[in-house]
């Protein structure tokens, strides 16, 4: 069993760098929507390939600070020079636990597996339900006309519902 990580999709980080995330991550969006992971590669006096994931170096990819594609960070640099703006990508859980402690949003995703709902009866399902100091204040399974394939789409789909409505 593998588990792989999941980043937020390139609108909802730029939602979250209009709403004020800053915490630093590894991965970011380049404004044309490249999505990035802050490594380096090169080759060594042997000629062998080496890669450095630079996790140990996370980065606020939200800040003031511009990008250019190789990696270099410059403070006041022109985009005419090939620099471009960043949108930090971070993994959903970061989101999540961003929205709990800043916000006091807590977001929870529930599968239909526990629900009795014919509609639903052939394949699972994915729903989300957004607590504000840990009442409900938005559940999608009310309307039933927001369910989803997988989890990470339900949670993406709460974060652009939070960002865009509640914050």
């Amino acid at each position: 069993m593998k588990i792989e990580p999941h980043y937020v999709e390139f609108s909802t980080a730029k939602l979250l760098k209009e709403k004020g995330f800053d915490l630093p991550t590894t991965h970011y969006y380049f404004e044309d929507g490249e999505f990035k992971e802050n490594v380096v590669t090169g080759t060594n006096y042997y000629g062998e390939e080496y890669e450095f994931y630079l996790s140990e170096f996370n980065e606020n990819w939200n800040d003031k600070w511009l990008t250019n594609k190789s990696g270099n960070r410059c403070f006041g640099c022109s985009k005419n020079n090939g620099y471009f703006e960043t949108y930090s990508a971070p993994e959903q859980w970061m989101v999540i636990e961003w929205l709990r402690v800043k916000y006091d949003i807590w977001v929870v995703i529930w599968s239909d597996t526990n629900l009795d709902l014919p509609e639903w009866k052939d394949s699972a399902k994915w729903f989300y339900v957004i607590n504000c100091n840990l009442i409900s204040c938005y559940d999608d399974k009310e309307k039933l006309k927001a369910v989803y394939n997988t989890p990470k789409e339900a949670y993406n789909s709460a974060f652009d519902y939070i960002l865009n409505n509640m914050l």
